[in-house]
């Protein structure tokens, strides 16, 4: 088994910005790449702690090195639209160019349930 074998269809979200008729700007987010991630909730006992006090659900998003995410790129899984927006830089979590399995890894937070941001 790969480590793929465990990722699960994603697609990147492209932020876009409109005029909103009064001089400003409306943002707007819209599917882009499609991409496999592997993604898991962060479960320790300081995450439980923090999300009871009021601190969204925070995730671990898997992916292979040739795929680089930044600090507020937004990911949607496809299965059940969860929207993820990064909070850490994947390029700083980089396994080394020794090991056997390489892959990067970033810290998430879940902003939307069903697509909206």
């Amino acid at each position: 088994m790969a480590l793929t074998d465990f990722f699960t269809a994603c697609v990147m979200l492209d932020k876009r910005t409109a005029s909103d008729g009064f001089g400003g700007v409306v943002e707007t987010w819209a599917d882009g790449a499609e991409i496999r991630l592997g993604i898991t909730r962060v479960s320790s006992t300081e995450a439980r702690i923090a999300y009871q006090s009021g601190t969204r659900e925070m995730f671990t998003l898997v992916m292979l090195p040739t795929l680089t995410l930044g600090q507020n790129d937004r990911v949607k899984r496809i299965k059940d639209g969860k929207v993820f927006r990064v909070t850490s830089d994947s390029r700083d979590m980089t396994t080394p160019e020794a090991a056997q399995m390489q892959f990067r890894q970033c810290d998430a937070e879940v902003i939307a349930l069903d697509g909206r941001t």
